[in-house]
């Protein structure tokens, strides 16, 4: 019989793999990493992430591994994710959601089919039956002047037309099909058995060039632990709706080793001895025309005060994998049903307008758009919506505004039970 040595040679090389890891687990010497054949070394480096990130298993083994090949490295009180190769060049969006906390899908996979969606938006924008319109031009209002729809640079709606139009809904509807096969794999590696999937509801958002949001430091946005369970995953992110690239500034591999449910709830502002060492570390990930931007809600990431180049339009979203088969918000169906402002994954309501407008800007004027018309926050409700919004004695509109239902509106179409069931936690 003739004998097949390299048969026996890869056994024998297995087998002192398996010795070498042995090894290494018992005494934590990362020597015994030197040892390691490269597809052996590749395997561990990929189940490393796969305990940092899922939060199972041997996580200071994990962590000896990822150091010592170079892979992430301790910041200030973070990971960050410190790889010799390009965040870019990982094969895969679950690979590189797994490894970096961000990755981006296509949602609109032709240019045309993005120049669509950019008139609906626009179209959709100026359906809105909350706003009052100049009869000659609907992006002005009563009074000509260029209509703001919320105020702050943030610029993401607050109406419940926003939430409940045709064109957000199908949007969604659009988004979650893109994602499906990002989060298919990522309940099909989970130990933690997170086999469910909920939709969450989140803003639309335009903001007219010269706008700008409100600077915000380096910080973790963090859910309130009672709103899901031990092990759930939150994911943020949106779909750039412009015909230009948004970016988004984070640490990247700041979501490893970190669990969303024992994180202080709000706005975790990272210690600002910390600030500029993160700085350093930082990374512009670039979301293209027409694709979603995916990442943990915990990753640490800064909001840039720059102002807009360009008229932008996103949608936000949001994203639940748990073992729970109940809304992250049990009023949710109720809210539905009325075509109600929704709430955001965090359970806040979205604002129309800021504390700081209230407290300072009743009777005082400001520029909703720099270089352009000044209101004042009576001026901005009396000549930007119909009357039954506007409170008649204190002539504002309320901060958080209510359902088309109550408004007397007309009411979008009603959501069809499959159309609800995207919106419920759901086996995937």
């Amino acid at each position: 019989m003739k004998v097949n040595f390299n048969f026996f040679k890869d056994i024998f090389l297995k087998i002192n793999m398996i010795h070498f890891l042995e090894k290494f687990c018992s005494t934590k010497d990362a020597k015994f990493l030197d040892k390691l054949d490269e597809a052996t070394k590749l395997l561990l480096i990929d189940t490393s992430y796969s305990c940092l990130y899922q939060k199972y298993g041997d996580l200071e083994l994990a962590k000896i591994v990822l150091q010592y090949y170079g892979e992430i490295s301790r910041i200030s009180d973070t990971w960050v994710y410190s790889s010799m190769g390009s965040y870019k060049n990982i094969s895969n969006s679950y690979q590189q959601l797994k490894r970096t906390g961000v990755t981006t899908i296509p949602v609109f996979l032709l240019p045309e089919d993005l120049q669509l969606y950019q008139k609906k938006f626009q179209e959709t924008l100026l359906t809105f039956p909350e706003y009052l319109r100049s009869p000659t031009d609907p992006t002005l209002n009563i009074n000509q002047r260029k209509l703001i729809y919320v105020l702050g640079g943030f610029a993401a709606f607050g109406n419940p037309a926003s939430f409940h139009n045709h064109l957000v809904r199908a949007l969604r509807i659009i988004c979650r099909k893109r994602v499906l096969p990002l989060f298919q794999n990522i309940t099909k590696n989970s130990f933690r058995k997170l086999n469910n999937l909920e939709m969450l509801w989140d803003r639309f958002m335009f903001r007219y060039k010269g706008q700008s949001p409100s600077a915000e430091t380096w910080h973790r946005d963090v859910i309130p632990p009672n709103k899901i369970s031990e092990w759930d995953e939150v994911f943020g992110g949106w779909i750039n709706m412009d015909s230009k690239p948004q970016y988004f500034s984070c640490i990247l591999g700041s979501h490893l080793d970190t669990k969303l449910s024992e994180l202080k709830e709000g706005f975790a502002v990272i210690p600002k001895k910390d600030v500029s060492t993160l700085n350093k570390y930082k990374t512009l990930v670039e979301v293209p025309p027409g694709h979603m931007i995916i990442f943990p809600q915990y990753i640490v990431h800064e909001v840039l005060g720059a102002p807009a180049k360009n008229d932008m339009m996103r949608l936000f979203l949001g994203w639940r994998l748990t073992r729970e088969k109940t809304w992250i918000h049990p009023d949710i169906p109720e809210r539905v049903e009325s075509q109600n402002i929704m709430k955001l994954p965090s359970g806040q309501l979205p604002a129309m307008y800021s504390k700081s407008h209230l407290m300072f800007y009743q009777n005082k004027e400001f520029s909703p758009i720099p270089k352009r018309d000044k209101v004042t926050l009576k001026t901005w409700s009396e000549e930007t919506f119909i009357p039954q919004l506007v409170n008649s004695q204190k002539e504002l509109i309320p901060r958080f505004l209510g359902s088309l239902k109550e408004y007397g509106l007309p009411l979008y179409s009603k959501y069809s039970q499959e159309e609800l069931e995207m919106y419920k936690p759901s086996k995937i």
